[in-house]
């Protein structure tokens, strides 16, 4: 097994974490009147985003120290793979919305139309599964930093 598989999981669930949430603060601020629940997905991923960075620190600066990255991959390795998962549907949901922004006129018939490619349930959906992987990011910290 390659031995930074870990960390590089972790990075590219930061990257698209990183995407997702400046397409959500793009939504926000192009809509004068965001849905609340937007709001809170985008406060959530940011939160997310930063436990993921943290974590990442946490493995570089207690490299010598830290289970090696296969005992992580082997017992986190699931967790950070459904992540990703997660964080692309996600992703590709809001790639599909981000033609509607670049209308020149946006009003509620933008937010109907995105509405149309992430409801509100789905959002709730997203929030919970990231607030679900926020728990095991913390999880992994106490692992790592023992």
């Amino acid at each position: 097994m390659e031995p930074l598989s870990f960390t590089a999981s972790l990075i590219t669930v930061i990257g698209v974490v990183t995407a997702s949430s400046g397409m959500i603060y793009n939504l926000r601020e192009k809509l004068t009147n965001a849905p609340k629940d937007v709001e809170n997905l985008l406060e959530q991923l940011r939160t997310f985003e930063g436990l993921l960075k943290e974590l990442e620190a946490q493995l570089r600066d207690y490299r010598n120290s830290v289970p090696p990255q296969d005992t992580l991959q082997q017992v986190w390795g699931g967790s950070v793979a459904q992540m990703q998962r997660d964080i692309e549907r996600l992703h590709n949901a809001l790639f599909k919305i981000e033609p509607l922004l670049k209308r020149r006129t946006l009003g509620s018939r933008v937010l109907l139309l995105a509405r149309r490619i992430l409801s509100e349930k789905e959002v709730a959906g997203y929030r919970v599964k990231i607030d679900i992987h926020c728990g095991i990011l913390s999880n992994i910290q106490a692992m790592v930093c023992g």
